[in-house]
């Protein structure tokens, strides 16, 4: 059965799911996407690559039972554009999830939009073949976008170390599997498999985790899974299992993301948007959480001059704007929504750093969210008129 979650991400909402490479799996899930779109619950379909499956190709195996007619029929009831969560193992095979991304929108005629797109330092290539990938589908005429996250530091569940297979049917059975000696051997095996972690090059020890509940567990907040492996002295999958199991799986994880040496490609690429990715657990989350885009117009814009000013504030509100299709945000205009940051161009920087993740910027005094001062003189006010919107508004 397909798996399925309404979630807030990229300022609308999306939709988030898990579908096997069936026709009965492919055609239910096509008709709960339909009708979530009918009802306003989104409009964009957000699919997961996950860095466990078999075959990228799967989801256009999927597809391709109803993939051509869904997907214009999508379009018909609003669905115009297509986001794919980008994240990939190590191996040859990591260009596939973009490429499949690049697919999706070739047979159904619309708008293709990748995001969480950078490059690894784990991957085999540069990132000249991922960027090729994104620029000779808009040579073909294509209508293909991206946006990557200005740090290095990647956050998400620790649960993303499981292989979906584990994790189907929910929390309550995914928990009984952890408990299971066969099921645990099967993920040793297939982390063996993989060979090197996505996560990073040290490993366990690039897995610093977070938002420990557990009263046992509540020293290890900010510490590394390969600190608590060394220390416990037990199998790693043994203990990756057992903290899952004791957390509820609600643990988080901060891991290495895009790579220094390259981040700055997809930076300036002319399609390329500015993205936070922000996640608001634990002790010690991700810098991106707090310094995303003062990083950008600090050091980016400011101390290196990668982009201008005006292509950076660009790539951070009019475009992500108009590629989600809010249709009154991003630009300041008469009749717009007043979502304004009041910034200082010489002295706005990021503070946030991978020990001290939760700091503040500077240079940023003012913020406006639907015309009213969140922000005032560098001190949040209190207010919290933000909203989810429905359709674009």
């Amino acid at each position: 059965m397909p798996r399925m979650s309404f979630v807030r991400s990229l300022a609308t909402i999306t939709i988030a799911l898990s579908v096997t490479a069936t026709s009965v799996s492919a055609q239910a899930t096509w008709s709960e996407i339909k009708y979530a779109f009918k009802h306003g619950v989104g409009d964009i379909l957000y699919v997961w690559a996950s860095p466990f499956r078999a075959d990228a190709r799967d989801w256009t195996a999927a597809l391709g039972v109803v993939g051509a007619s869904a997907l214009i029929s999508l379009q018909d009831e609003g669905i115009d554009r297509w986001i794919t969560r980008a994240d990939s193992n190590a191996r040859l095979r990591y260009l596939d999830p973009f490429r499949e991304a690049i697919e999706i929108g070739r047979r159904g005629g619309g708008p293709t939009h990748i995001t969480h797109f950078y490059h690894r330092q784990t991957f085999p290539d540069g990132p000249g073949p991922m960027l090729a990938l994104v620029d000779d589908a808009r040579s073909e005429g294509l209508d293909v976008t991206f946006d990557t996250y200005p740090y290095e530091w990647a956050s998400t569940r620790l649960l993303i170390m499981i292989p979906p297979w584990a994790q189907a049917g929910g929390p309550m059975p995914t928990k009984r599997r952890l408990s299971d000696t066969g099921v645990r051997n099967r993920i040793r095996r297939e982390l063996a498999d993989r060979g090197v972690l996505f996560a990073g090059r040290r490993a366990w020890d690039d897995v610093r985790l977070g938002a420990f509940t557990s009263p046992r567990l509540l020293d290890w907040e900010g510490r590394t899974l390969g600190e608590m492996i060394t220390e416990r002295g037990d199998d790693p999958v043994d203990v990756l299992c057992d903290v899952l199991i004791e957390e509820d799986l609600r643990v988080n994880q901060v891991t290495p993301g895009p790579w220094t040496e390259t981040l700055r490609d997809f930076i300036r690429h002319p399609v390329g948007m500015i993205g936070t990715d922000s996640t608001f657990v634990g002790d010690r989350p991700s810098p991106r959480t707090y310094g995303s885009f003062p990083r950008v117009l600090g050091q980016f814009v400011r101390e290196e001059a990668l982009v201008s000013v005006e292509e950076a504030v660009r790539s951070m509100t009019s475009a992500p704007a108009t590629r989600l299709g809010l249709a009154d945000r991003g630009l300041i205009r008469d009749g717009y929504v007043a979502d304004l940051v009041i910034f200082d161009p010489e002295r706005v920087r990021s503070n946030a750093t991978y020990e001290e993740p939760r700091q503040f910027p500077s240079g940023i005094e003012w913020v406006l969210v639907d015309g009213q001062v969140v922000v005032e003189v560098g001190e949040h006010t209190g207010a919290r008129p933000g909203r989810v919107l429905r359709n674009g508004r």
